[in-house]
């Protein structure tokens, strides 16, 4: 099981390979489950969002990162039931910037 995690000021973008004995892409439907906690060790993805199903060996998720997040040492973990093997890491969030400008809204 091999997990990527890209991340960027507002999201998260994580692909998880799972790999057979052999180094060949598993199974299409292969079930995969991801697991990330914030800073605090609260799961940021809801229990509906968090297994998804293999396409030529692969699954990918987009984590929000919501503007009320702090920042700091987030973990995830990348699990294949099937065959009980597990991924774990942990990266550093900033907090999301506020941008200004555009989104704003002005008065008469």
């Amino acid at each position: 099981l091999q997990v990527a995690a890209q991340i960027e000021w507002h999201q998260i973008s994580v692909e998880a390979t799972a790999l057979d004995k052999d180094q060949r892409p598993v199974p299409d439907f292969t079930p995969l489950r991801l697991t990330v906690r914030n800073q605090d060790g609260i799961e940021v993805l809801a229990p509906n969002l968090r297994s998804q199903s293999t396409l030529d060996g692969r699954a990918g998720w987009t984590i929000p990162i919501t503007a009320g997040e702090h920042g700091g040492e987030w973990s995830i973990e990348a699990n294949a039931p099937i065959s009980g093997t597990r991924e774990r890491g942990t990266f550093d969030i900033a907090p999301p910037e506020i941008h200004s400008g555009s989104n704003s809204v002005h008065g008469p």
